[in-house]
């Protein structure tokens, strides 16, 4: 199977519709997630074993912590194979993808990356820089052996900065998604200067 996936964040369904998912005990389900998370899931179910199964999606659930549960889900499932990390620029899109094939067999603990960000032509064939990652529902990151190394130090000495004892809180900013909240009528927008002459400015 090879698919593209559409990549629609769950926070924008409904309530109704985000209550089947959870009742359907989808094992990537996250409520800051995307949808296509759910496709992996269900595409994984729906192969026969010995299957191959190969999307391009979001590169988003490589680092971010809604991505953790479909790590967890790759780590236990199945046996990942390759993946190219394509970055932005590949398709007239905003967002960053990838490439990810895997099989619907025995979980083994590496498969090879690239990071193809940059090369201009690229074939499967040719020498790529591919690296060997572990699998792991911790973040997948496709760097090069120098940069794992650098990595892998700095995770070993430093510290990440929300265990520091600094007591920062890092929140969000305001979100204007909720346009109701935000955009209001001209009726709305006459009694609001009726009440205070200031909201006019």
């Amino acid at each position: 199977v090879i698919g593209n996936p559409p990549y629609i964040q769950i926070q924008k369904f409904p309530k109704a519709q985000k209550d089947i998912w959870v009742a359907q005990q989808y094992e990537t389900y996250a409520a800051t997630g995307d949808i296509y998370c759910l496709f992996y899931e269900r595409g994984t179910t729906l192969l026969r074993e010995g299957g191959h199964l190969c999307y391009i999606t979001s590169n988003q659930w490589m680092r971010t912590a809604y991505g953790k549960k479909l790590r967890k889900f790759f780590s236990e499932i199945v046996n990942t194979k390759k993946l190219l990390d394509l970055g932005e620029g590949v398709f007239e899109a905003t967002t960053n993808t990838n490439v990810l094939l895997f099989e619907k067999d025995s979980v083994t603990d590496t498969f090879l990356a690239a990071n193809i960000i940059g090369i201009e032509e690229f074939d499967l064939n040719s020498e790529l820089p591919w690296v060997t990652l572990a699998v792991t529902e911790e973040a997948w990151v496709v760097s090069s052996p120098q940069e794992q190394v650098i990595l892998s130090k700095m995770k070993s000495i430093g510290t990440p900065i929300k265990d520091q004892a600094w007591g920062l809180s890092i929140n969000y900013g305001i979100k204007t998604g909720f346009n109701d909240g935000f955009i209001v009528s001209s009726e709305v927008r006459s009694r609001l200067i009726d009440e205070d002459k200031s909201a006019d400015e």
